[in-house]
């Protein structure tokens, strides 16, 4: 019999499984109060495996027996049990170049900026070593890596849009700096688990971070007591970190706005591209409304027609590298893309202003923001306009 105090504590897909009687063990994510070891302890007695014990917040990622279900999530101690669901990359497709320089008409660089990003990694592109200290970190979550690759091909191209001093796809802020933890398989898929991991170690390696980008969406994550990963973003939200991620490859249907993009902390980008001379929602882009009490996306910006770096896929760590500079660039579309203008344009922001809060930036952003035609659901705010946000005035 399930407990009443379960209400909302126990994943629906793990609910689902723990009648089955077969031996196969499910990853999980077990958010608790109290004593750690004595929790610990009572988990293991189970039969389940504790695979990492997180620093931000009271979670443990486990192994566990289909037969433990029940008993784990009837702890008093335990606040709620996920399955480790899986986040997918937002992008959609190549599309062709617009031709639109990004950086142009600024007088900033993002210096002295560090801006963390938790993806598929990032390919040692001459665009991204020009500089040394463009690629400030990097960690391999998946397999333990400390050099820099990825197999994906995403981190590597939205990390250009931020960061490139490629001449032929210079980037946004390239005198800002990139700590980034590959959390994303070459498939393009990321468990709960490895993204918890990654925002952890890239905040413990390179504490003066102050944007991250999470450039991806999960979207079967239950609404329960305890969230871990929305409880990492608030922690570090209440320390000045700015968080930005897009809004999703999920529309054009309404209520398609997954996490992180629908928490309230995160700056929520949509995307949007130019047709006939005007700005156009992309059909592609997740819409609102949320079922809670303020609005999502927040703003806007191009999803499409960016050209950034191209990463050599087949690249291992520590192997041998062709000429960095016949890679070249590539061009996609996806709302991630979107989201990457838009931590680039931050790292502006703080290097003109100094320590903003989050707050502030979003209220710049908004304020920046020009309406392009669509409900609030759809557009936010409207399109960040970069001419609006940076003046020159001292």
């Amino acid at each position: 019999m399930w407990p009443f105090n379960r209400k909302k504590k126990l994943d629906p897909y793990l609910k689902s499984l723990s009648k089955l009687t077969t031996r196969t063990k499910l990853p999980v994510l077990i958010s608790y109060k109290g004593d750690t070891k004595t929790v610990k302890n009572k988990i293991k007695y189970t039969g389940a495996g504790i695979t990492h014990e997180y620093v931000l917040t009271q979670t443990l990622a486990a192994s566990i027996p289909l037969s433990s279900i029940e008993k784990i999530s009837s702890m008093p101690e335990v606040r709620s049990l996920y399955y480790d669901h899986k986040a997918s990359l937002c992008i959609h497709r190549a599309t062709k170049s617009l031709s639109i320089d990004l950086s142009k008409g600024f007088n900033l660089t993002g210096r002295d900026v560090t801006i963390g990003i938790v993806d598929s990694g990032i390919f040692p592109h001459k665009g991204l070593t020009l500089k040394p200290n463009t690629i400030k970190y990097f960690k391999d979550i998946i397999n333990g890596d400390s050099k820099p690759y990825d197999d994906n091909g995403h981190g590597t191209y939205l990390s250009g849009i931020i960061a490139s001093n490629f001449d032929y796809a210079l980037g946004i802020a390239p005198d800002c700096s990139l700590s980034v933890a590959k959390a994303f398989d070459k498939t393009g898929y990321g468990s709960l688990s490895n993204i918890l991991k990654a925002v952890e170690d890239i905040y413990a390696s390179t504490p003066e971070v102050k944007i991250f980008l999470l450039p991806f969406e999960i979207k079967d994550m239950p609404d329960l007591r305890a969230n871990p990963l929305r409880e990492t973003i608030e922690l570090l939200h209440s320390k000045n970190i700015v968080f930005i991620a897009p809004s999703g490859n999920s529309g054009p249907n309404p209520y398609s706005i997954h996490e992180p993009a629908s928490y309230k902390e995160v700056i929520t980008v949509g995307g949007c591209t130019i047709k006939d001379d005007n700005f156009r929602i992309t059909d592609y882009s997740s819409r609102g409304p949320l079922k809670v009490d303020y609005l999502k996306p927040d703003v806007l910006s191009l999803s499409e027609g960016i050209i950034s770096l191209r990463s050599d896929i087949f690249y291992t760590p520590g192997g041998k590298l062709i000429d960095k500079e016949t890679i070249g660039t590539t061009s996609l579309s996806g709302t991630s893309v979107s989201s990457a203008i838009i931590a680039g344009v931050c790292a502006l922001l703080i290097e003109k202003y100094g320590d903003l809060t989050p707050k502030d930036i979003r209220s710049i952003l908004y304020l920046g923001s020009k309406s392009i035609g669509e409900n609030r659901n759809t557009q936010g705010r409207g399109i960040v306009m970069f001419s609006n946000l940076i003046k020159d005035k001292k």
